[in-house]
């Protein structure tokens, strides 16, 4: 036997990739290129902001993510192609030249890209996740060598649901209905239909992930493909560099919020389980389950529910304050006041704390801006963020069960070399390490605060604890001396 199967697989393969510059593509790329002998990688990639396609997806190789594979194959870039076209437009904006060598070579199909802002307009959200993953279907039907085609969705596509198994479910709507009705709607339109739409989803992002399942169900049983739902995905555990991540997503937007020292308070259960995954394990399991699709019955599109509360559970509580423990260790050069973070339930004392330590300190600095003849912008900031958690407290504040059959099985089938190679087993993360440098990534890579800033970033925290317990003591000695008159006065009345 060979000593890695999924290795084998990928062999001289050639394979289509969108969603290829987001942050789940980016890894994707990276473990292909270093782990297997692909003979090419076409990603699809728009022209932006004045570059072409090409050179977008070059200069995401200037990362020093991609350190171990330039090491490894400095000609690496012969092997990867950027594709100019964009999911949402018809025959995916490919050139003729294009969309024919796609059909001749592509052997397997990443079906990556969607939108992730959870408010979408619910027109913008069914062009692109439904819309999108439609038009890549199209164009897989007509591919002459495939093997594998995978959709990521998301393990929160059915949140709807109490208890999430690996099956495809039934919608009051279905996605061709929810077309027609939309289709002759300006978003203004289109948004004020949508609360009707939306009923018994949180978001357009939920609800367009659900019926983009439901398409695939319909519009792909005679295509080898299979639909991955991984949980909350966050950053490197270990391969090929501990703790890395470029992206704002999930719990680092909430993590760097309170490191700068503005975001103090987060509406969530803290005994619910967070459902996270690190990136890496993410896409190994995502690379085996092309192979795993490619070597099942084709009776049956599978799917792979990718959590971690069945196997290595971690509650909010937990993630967080295994978190916000390392801030004094690694404090931003950026931070505008010291790192003071709790979580609770949105409850009456919720909504007073968050008073007292998001509106009324806004309010202080805008004054202050004000003074100063700046512009005023912390109250805004508050209230944006503020939005967003509306937004995050449904995840945050309920939990689901999950059935993963799927994916042990398919744990089952590999041998040791693969999964060595392409471990994905959930139960192997240690959370008190992953965590331990969890902030320490973000200040290094999304912060790109280089360490040597360390001892004054340190010294100007310090500055910051100090004003910051001048400011408790100033609060405390005033409270208690209006007590001490409101007492005083009452008694001597």
């Amino acid at each position: 036997m060979s000593q890695s199967q999924i290795r084998d697989f990928y062999n001289n393969q050639t394979v289509l990739i969108t969603g290829g510059t987001g942050f789940l593509g980016k890894v994707l790329i990276e473990r292909l290129l270093r782990t297997t002998n692909i003979a090419q990688i076409f990603v699809l990639v728009r022209a932006k902001k004045g570059k072409d396609a090409q050179t977008r997806l070059y200069d995401m190789f200037d990362n020093y993510y991609y350190d171990k594979v330039k090491a490894q194959n400095p000609n690496f870039k012969s092997r990867v192609s950027a594709v100019e076209g964009d999911c949402v437009s018809d025959n995916l904006g490919l050139a003729l030249q294009d969309r024919e060598k796609l059909v001749a070579k592509v052997n397997v199909v990443f079906h990556v890209a969607a939108t992730v802002h959870l408010n979408e307009n619910i027109k913008s959200a069914y062009k692109i996740n439904i819309g999108g993953t439609e038009n890549l279907l199209k164009l897989c039907q007509k591919m002459k060598s495939l093997k594998s085609v995978i959709h990521v969705s998301t393990a929160f596509s059915n949140c709807h649901l109490d208890t999430i198994d690996e099956v495809f479910y039934n919608y009051p709507l279905g996605y061709d209905q929810v077309k027609i009705l939309l289709q002759d709607l300006t978003p203004p339109q289109a948004e004020k239909l949508s609360q009707k739409m939306l009923e018994g989803w949180p978001n357009s992002y939920a609800f367009t992930k659900a019926l983009t399942e439901a398409m695939i169900a319909s519009e792909g049983k005679n295509l080898p493909i299979g639909v991955f739902r991984p949980a909350i995905v966050t950053s490197t555990y270990k391969d090929p560099i501990e703790n890395w991540c470029d992206s704002y997503g999930g719990p680092n937007s909430i993590l760097a919020g309170a490191g700068l020292g503005f975001l103090r308070l987060f509406p969530c259960d803290t005994r619910s389980y967070m459902e996270v995954v690190p990136v890496d394990l993410t896409i190994a399991a995502l690379i085996a389950i092309a192979w795993d699709v490619y070597k099942k019955d084709k009776t049956e599109i599978p799917v792979y529910n990718y959590v971690s509360s069945i196997d290595n559970p971690i509650t909010y509580y937990e993630f967080f304050h295994l978190n916000t423990i390392h801030f004094p260790y690694y404090p931003l050069t950026r931070a505008k006041w010291a790192p003071k973070f709790r979580t609770m339930k949105k409850s009456l004392p919720y909504h007073v704390l968050t008073l007292f330590y998001h509106y009324i300190p806004a309010l202080l600095l805008d004054f202050v801006k004000i003074v100063r003849f700046q512009k005023p912008e912390m109250l805004s900031r508050i209230r944006k963020v503020h939005a967003l958690f509306d937004l995050f407290s449904f995840y945050s504040e309920k939990g689901w069960k999950y059935s993963n059959k799927n994916v042990k099985l398919l744990w089952e089938r590999m041998n040791e070399g693969d999964r060595k190679l392409y471990n994905f087993d959930i139960s192997s993360v240690q959370w008190t390490y992953y965590l331990r440098y969890y902030y320490k990534g973000l200040r290094v890579y999304l912060f790109e605060d280089d360490l040597g800033n360390l001892a004054e970033a340190k010294k100007k925290m310090r500055r910051f604890e100090f004003l910051h317990s001048l400011m408790l003591f100033g609060i405390y000695f005033l409270g208690m001396n209006l007590i001490w008159f409101i007492f005083s006065k009452i008694y001597s009345s």
